[in-house]
């Protein structure tokens, strides 16, 4: 389960928060793969079908993102206290250890 922080509010994140950007928070007990959350998240986002995303695997290796970022037991994945930043389908990726997925949306021309 997954619950996504409203934009615009303070949620001590360190990001400036308004429309392109939005924060989920990754429940512990979520057994989802973690690449699956990315994909299907950046997909909600973006109003893009997955299989017109381009695939995961060529910007970043999912099974690295799952052992990095995987509770067991409880317990926080590989890394203790960190994030991990990436690029995916025009959008910036911040995966944190507190469970918190940031991502922002890419600027769009108002014209």
């Amino acid at each position: 389960m997954t619950d996504e922080v409203n934009p615009g509010s303070d949620n001590g994140d360190g990001f400036e928060h308004s429309s392109r950007v939005h924060v989920i928070q990754r429940e512990s007990e979520d057994s989802t793969h973690i690449s699956y959350h990315v994909i299907e998240t950046v997909s909600k986002l973006t109003e893009t079908p997955p299989e017109e995303m381009q695939p995961l695997y060529e910007v970043i290796d999912p099974d690295a993102l799952q052992h990095l970022f995987t509770w067991k037991n409880g317990d926080t994945g590989t890394i203790q206290n960190g994030e991990l930043q990436f690029q995916y389908e025009g959008c910036e990726i911040v995966l944190r250890t507190d469970g918190r997925t940031i991502v922002l949306l890419p600027e769009t021309d108002a014209t």
